[in-house]
């Protein structure tokens, strides 16, 4: 009697656990054989290579930057990279950051899970793509420490922060969020794309109570956005609404920041004091 073929064998990463075991379990009822990881491995490359799955799937409902650091480092190494990556769920903007990084895994919802994985079991990528490692990365666990983000601190968002919030998420349990504009706020993280935006966040800040400080987060001039200013204009923008700035912050390979306190009553700072306050942060 010829042997049943074996089940594809499935590795499941969810950061969500009553989630994660429905998924599993409807998987399971597909055909397939499902281990599933809900917390941190310590040694993913080592810990995938001896799990040997045929198909790793990761959800991006929950913490997708996590999500997105596990694709990673699975293909900087040689004794994972062939494993084929099936991205399930997320929010579109979290999503296109993923695959920006990672452009040839399967990326699908939940909802289609799986034709996504026959499609991974039947065509996996002849060379996968290697990513940068993650040592030649953005350190980003101790950005929320570089931007002055402390427990329990009122921070409010300004603009298009969809990218902040993913880089903070593993410290956002950690601070409280408020409207823009809130006068509760102590600190505001400004994503700014434009020399009007930038206007724009000083403007609103007259509210802001004493004591308050703001991030610009504005594009790097060697990043892939483009813009029409620079650090430059940022502070004297800033300068000309009464605020100071005295640190800069690398987000990322993108982004960066410069932070501003308002400017005590006869206080000036001329350009060759900033230059150095900015190069000494």
């Amino acid at each position: 009697m010829p042997k049943k073929p074996a089940k594809p064998h499935l590795c499941l990463v969810c950061w969500d656990p009553p989630k994660a075991a429905d998924h599993a379990a409807a998987l399971n009822r597909v055909g397939h054989r499902v281990t599933l990881v809900t917390s941190s491995v310590r040694g993913w490359i080592g810990y995938v290579r001896d799990l040997a799955p045929d198909v790793m799937v990761i959800d991006l409902d929950r913490l997708p930057s996590h999500g997105r650091e596990v694709g990673i480092h699975l293909r900087t190494s040689k004794s994972t990279r062939h494993i084929p990556l099936v991205y399930l769920g997320g929010e579109p903007s979290k999503v296109e950051r993923v695959h920006s990084d990672l452009p040839d895994a399967i990326f699908s919802p939940w909802q289609q899970a799986g034709d996504a994985i026959v499609r991974a079991l039947s065509a996996p990528a002849a060379k996968p793509l290697r990513p940068r490692p993650l040592a030649e990365r953005p350190n980003r666990s101790d950005l929320a420490q570089r931007l002055g983000i402390k427990a329990d601190l009122p921070v409010c968002f300004w603009g298009d922060t969809e990218f902040l919030a993913e880089l903070l998420s593993d410290a956002s349990e950690s601070f409280t969020t408020t409207k823009h504009a809130a006068r509760q706020a102590s600190l505001c993280l400004a994503a700014t794309r434009s020399a009007a935006d930038v206007e724009a966040v000083f403007e609103t800040a007259t509210s802001y109570s004493a004591g308050s400080s703001i991030w610009i987060i504005h594009p790097k001039q060697s990043g892939r956005y483009a813009t029409d200013f620079n650090q430059n204009d940022v502070r004297i923008i800033g300068l000309a609404h009464g605020w100071g700035d005295y640190k800069v912050c690398s987000v990322d390979s993108d982004w960066s920041g410069l932070k501003f306190a308002r400017r005590k009553p006869g206080q000036s700072l001329q350009p060759r004091s900033m230059k150095y306050v900015a190069r000494k942060s």
